[in-house]
């Protein structure tokens, strides 16, 4: 096993960075031109700015997921946690993932990947620990909803996407560590 740390700095080429940000600024228009050609559209200048700022931390997250090794299968597995990280916090602050957004049970989510971040920066992202860390998202994800949430709904599909999501990047990583 060859799980060292990961010494790739290789900067993402140009033509996946512009398709990368060019996405991000695709989704971000999504509501502002809502906003601009429907009254009813709910979003404050806060939304907006929050958006703004969310969008570019998971930009943000998915180059630094792509310096961190010059394995495809750690790159795609950075990306993959970075964008699955991203989609619980969305989900979270706009609707609440177990109940409401006022659900107390919904922070778990947040110190659930508050581990996975601080874990990964103490293991310096090395894929072996990383791949753990995703078996305890996908572990830990499917524990909260057990204890907040009667077996039905569509929490419970959300939930089930979730981990298969987790566990298909702990294998990513996991052959990563193998590389």
């Amino acid at each position: 096993m060859t799980d060292h740390a990961p010494a790739a700095r290789t900067a993402m080429p140009l033509p996946l960075r512009l398709a990368l940000w060019g996405s991000l600024l695709a989704i971000f228009m999504i509501p502002t031109i809502a906003k601009a050609t429907y009254a009813g559209m709910p979003w404050t200048v806060g939304d907006f700015v929050f958006a703004a700022v969310a969008l570019g931390m998971l930009g943000v997250l998915i180059e630094f997921g792509y310096r961190l090794s010059d394995s495809w299968s750690y790159r795609i597995a950075a990306m993959g946690a970075a964008l699955g990280a991203f989609l619980l916090v969305w989900i979270n602050l706009a609707v609440g993932f177990i109940g409401d957004e006022g659900n107390p049970l919904n922070l778990a989510y947040f110190a659930m990947l508050a581990v996975v971040f601080v874990g990964g920066a103490l293991f310096r992202f090395r894929a072996a620990p990383m791949a753990a860390l995703m078996l305890f998202c996908a572990v830990t994800q499917l524990a909260i909803l057990l204890v907040g949430q009667p077996p039905m709904g569509f929490e419970w599909g959300a939930t089930g996407v979730f981990c298969v999501g987790w566990l298909a990047l702990a294998g990513l990583f996991r052959n990563a560590s193998q590389s």
